[in-house]
């Protein structure tokens, strides 16, 4: 569905790089604060990126663990997860790992 007047992030963040290059920059006052939109948006798209990457690291290690064919070490290789947080994600859905 498309909202007339909304943009994907990636869009938004574009019309603010965009804004900023013509020095017309969005600011909100909150209080006594001045908060830069922009810079806002920007912060919330990538603190958005980097938790869709850790929830498919933590899908991908769920699957890896569900086949129950490779080590902690391997899972750990290819999630870049420790060991640690393996058995972590493993005890919080009841999965059994193998043994280091």
């Amino acid at each position: 569905m498309h909202l007339k007047g909304f943009y994907s992030v990636s869009r938004n963040t574009e019309i603010c790089r965009e804004m900023r290059q013509s020095n017309f920059g969005f600011e909100y006052k909150d209080g006594e604060e001045n908060i830069d939109m922009c810079k806002a948006l920007e912060d919330w798209a990538e603190e958005s990126r980097s938790e869709g990457i850790e929830e498919g690291k933590i899908d991908t290690t769920v699957g890896l663990l569900s086949l129950g064919k490779l080590s902690l070490e391997e899972i750990s290789r290819v999630t870049k997860f420790s060991i640690e947080r393996i058995k972590e994600i493993a005890a919080s859905r009841n999965l059994p790992y193998p043994a280091v």
